[in-house]
């Protein structure tokens, strides 16, 4: 692997969304003192800071990773939503599945999982388009997973928010208004310095990662990406976080706060496109 360099950007169909909640182990349960719920939330942001996320690249990078923006949410315990959201991106699904079953360093990383989240109930999904979303059915829910535009993106470069709306009530409706103010923003991304948005969208709140090569100041509001009844529940700008090898000591994690990742990739697997040449 060499240096990140270079912009490296991959394709939306290749941006695995991720809903995470604790494990069982780390989730407060009702019958939990204070300080019990204080030492399992402050368990879940160690492992997760120091071993998780540093983790991922380091082990997912010589397999074609190209970007890892994951978020903590840190919602209170009877919120219903999830502890983090996260996307992955990989360099194209093709990379993806070749190593899906085949590699014992990404059965290690998705066995891993289990350490810190509750697999059965967390959620992970490559997108759709908007027009068609990949669809998942959760219970009797359905929760919808897509990207707002086929332009390829390195989610290492750049700023990258990760908001989290949830509405006054869960509802299918809710799913159809987020849809219909991400169509009308889809027309006006260009105009306002936004080049890519993913969004996975449940009954009782919608994850959003808003990617742009410069800061875009509040690009929920410049967007009008909130529905009637609809609050911003997290809004966070993702901070750039180094992994440089394995005695990486992770991120620091106290509350709810979003990284992007930014590690060595893989250049076997992704046709590198060189930064443009300032102006004489």
């Amino acid at each position: 692997m060499v240096p990140n360099s270079l912009e490296l950007p991959a394709g939306p169909q290749a941006a695995r969304i991720f809903f995470g909640y604790r494990a069982a182990k780390l989730t407060e349960a009702p019958t939990d003192t204070e300080s019990d719920r204080l030492k399992k939330r402050k368990d879940f942001f160690g492992d997760l800071g120091s071993t998780f996320m540093p983790g991922t690249p380091l082990m997912q990078a010589p397999l074609g990773l190209g970007a890892y923006v994951p978020a903590v949410i840190d919602p209170p315990a009877d919120a219903g939503l999830p502890d983090e959201v996260a996307i992955i991106v990989y360099a194209s699904l093709e990379v993806y599945n070749r190593f899906r079953e085949s590699s014992l360093s990404r059965r290690m990383y998705t066995k891993s999982h289990d350490a810190v989240f509750n697999m059965p109930i967390s959620i992970a999904q490559f997108p759709g388009t908007l027009d068609k979303p990949a669809d998942r059915t959760v219970g009797a829910d359905v929760q919808h997973f897509l990207y707002l535009t086929e332009t390829p993106v390195d989610w290492q470069a750049g700023h990258t928010r990760v908001a989290l709306l949830v509405p006054a009530a869960p509802s299918a409706d809710f799913a159809t208004a987020m849809l219909a103010k991400l169509r009308a923003a889809r027309e006006q991304i260009d105009g306002a310095g936004i080049d890519q948005i993913l969004a996975g969208i449940a009954p009782g709140f919608a994850a959003l990662w808003i990617h742009s090569d410069q800061p875009v100041e509040d690009p929920l509001g410049r967007l009008d990406l909130l529905p009637e009844g609809v609050r911003i529940f997290r809004d966070l700008p993702a901070t750039p976080a180094p992994v440089v090898g394995d005695s990486e000591r992770g991120v620091t994690i106290s509350g709810a706060s979003a990284f992007t990742f930014r590690f060595s990739r893989n250049m076997e697997f992704f046709v590198s496109r060189p930064a443009p040449e300032s102006a004489a």
